[in-house]
């Protein structure tokens, strides 16, 4: 290191990143971003055929995503009715503790 800010001798402070320019989106409000617009592709029968298998996926996923949806729903249904089962459970053998204690106390 030959000067005391910490850089190597002769370099520039902008060599070791570079500022940042983007010709594509303009920052100033009043200007049109005319780089930023979309442009619908033709309908040939490539597209077509992407579009149907587009469909397909997003189809199979769906289905996949409601069957996992439902699969989900049944292990929470039977979840809560087994802590439900349990705490009926947990009262009953509460109330048959609770009388055998009054029963050793006569």
């Amino acid at each position: 290191m030959n000067s005391s800010d910490g850089r190597r001798g002769g370099e520039v402070p902008s060599s070791y990143c570079p500022p940042y320019r983007s010709a594509s989106i303009s920052l100033d409000t009043n200007k049109s971003n005319t780089a930023m617009t979309y442009t619908v592709p033709p309908r040939d029968a490539k597209n077509l055929h992407m579009d149907s298998k587009s469909d397909d996926i997003e189809m199979y996923v769906e289905n996949m995503l409601n069957e996992l949806k439902g699969k989900m729903q049944n292990l929470s249904n039977n979840l809560l009715s087994k802590v439900d089962n349990m705490e009926k459970s947990l009262d009953e053998l509460e109330q048959v503790m609770l009388s055998f204690s009054n029963k050793a106390d006569r």
